[in-house]
């Protein structure tokens, strides 16, 4: 792949796909990605979610690389691949599906461990070591789960629950109070950056598109054209043709659509009085060749005649 076919493709994963805002110094992104994940955990595997909980292990713990890298700083090479591909046909939402099938295939093994440590040690260790089988297990139920609507609701949630820890309790004072708001202010500015980000790239798309539909129908507008001056050509040459079937006729030639000449009835010696040997001959096949040329070209056959 050429530098440039690269840098697309690490575009398209930025703003298409979203990841930037992932990387931003804040990371607010990053904590709203842990919190959706331990909701999915929650939802879907309420016996390993309570198993962490115990434990005091939260998302951050263990799958922060996994978003941060899309799986390349732990996994093989080839399950990475695998990830990137459904990620570019899917978008981000394939980093929460694949770590929700991870851990749920692995759930009977982490409920073996009952300490932090070793908790933590088997997620980020043992269970990147996957085989063919396990591999090809976990991209099916990727292709098969579907969490769009439970990650939108999630975030809305967690915004939520942010506004409420950032209500101002009657014993804070002023100073406090201020600072909570400014806090506020500034996840406001956040958001509507995120928004005025989404809005350019959409806008990009849409003047993309339009220049497709533009080019198309100018293309379309051209290839009419040529259809209609083949219609006429073909017109021209039908009519060329008839006259010159027509002038063989009057000669007493007849020739088939195919070039067959039908020779007329014989002359006498003198009915040839006053032409010179083979010159008759040689007239009429002078004439009989456009004639043969229009027809072949008329009925698509192409050719020449020597």
């Amino acid at each position: 792949m050429g530098e440039e076919d690269a840098f697309n493709m690490l575009k398209f994963l930025m703003y298409d796909v979203g990841l930037r805002r992932q990387y931003r110094p804040d990371m607010i992104i990053l904590q709203i990605q842990m919190y959706q994940l331990s909701r999915l955990l929650h939802d879907y595997h309420r016996d390993l979610y309570s198993h962490l909980e115990q434990q005091e292990i939260g998302p951050s713990l263990y799958a922060t690389p996994w978003f941060l890298t899309a799986f390349a700083s732990h996994f093989p090479l080839g399950f990475v691949a695998r990830v990137f591909d459904m990620l570019f046909l899917q978008g981000a939402e394939v980093i929460f599906k694949v770590a929700l099938s991870l851990l749920g295939s692995h759930k009977p093994l982490i409920l073996q461990h009952d300490s932090l440590e070793s908790i933590v040690d088997f997620i980020k260790t043992t269970l990147p070591n996957l085989g063919l089988v396990q591999m090809e297990k976990t991209i099916i139920q990727v292709c098969e789960m579907d969490v769009s609507k439970q990650l939108q609701a999630y975030e809305v949630e967690y915004h939520v629950l942010q506004d409420e820890l950032l209500d101002t309790p009657p014993t804070l004072n002023q100073h406090q109070r201020a600072a909570q708001l400014e806090r506020t202010n500034q996840s406001l500015r956040q958001q509507n950056l995120d928004l005025l980000e989404e809005l350019q790239v959409s806008y990009a798309r849409v003047c993309s598109l339009e220049s497709r539909v533009a080019a198309l129908v100018q293309s379309d507008a051209e290839l009419r054209e040529q259809v209609s001056a083949l219609k006429q050509e073909k017109l021209q040459l039908v009519s060329t043709a008839t006259r010159l079937q027509d002038l063989l006729t009057t000669l007493g030639i007849h020739s088939t659509p195919d070039g067959v000449e039908i020779q007329p009835p014989l002359t006498t010696a003198g009915d040839k009085v006053g032409a010179p040997a083979g010159q008759e001959d040689r007239t009429l096949e002078f004439l009989r060749r456009p004639v043969i040329l229009v027809e072949r070209k008329v009925n698509g056959q192409g050719g020449t005649l020597t």
